[in-house]
């Protein structure tokens, strides 16, 4: 992996964390949650981030996500858990902050 994109990949983990992102998400979440059948924010929160990893990947490699190899499946995933247990406190925060807000 390269230098560039690992720096890009980081950048999603920041800005994902940023509490404007996490604002946009949660409206976004509301929205589609209407009936109550959409799961939790946390849910929908580390799946966007694993979404957004996924697709940077396979942009920056020229590929489809539905081209990419076991290896490169298992590396994502890998990476993404990493940096999801950096990520998890920051939106379990946010969740907890909206709570107490609302």
């Amino acid at each position: 992996m390269t230098d560039e994109l690992q720096d890009s990949l980081e950048e999603i983990l920041e800005d994902t964390a940023n509490e404007k992102h996490l604002d946009h998400l949660y409206r976004i979440w509301l929205r589609l949650d209407k009936n109550g059948d959409f799961g939790t924010f946390k849910a929908f929160a580390a799946g966007n981030f694993a979404g957004a990893m996924i697709f940077l990947y396979s942009s920056y490699e020229g590929k489809k996500i539905s081209n990419l190899d076991k290896r490169e499946i298992k590396d994502l995933t890998h990476r993404i858990l990493g940096y999801y247990y950096d990520l998890k406190p920051m939106i379990n925060d946010y969740v907890t902050k909206r709570e107490y807000t609302v």
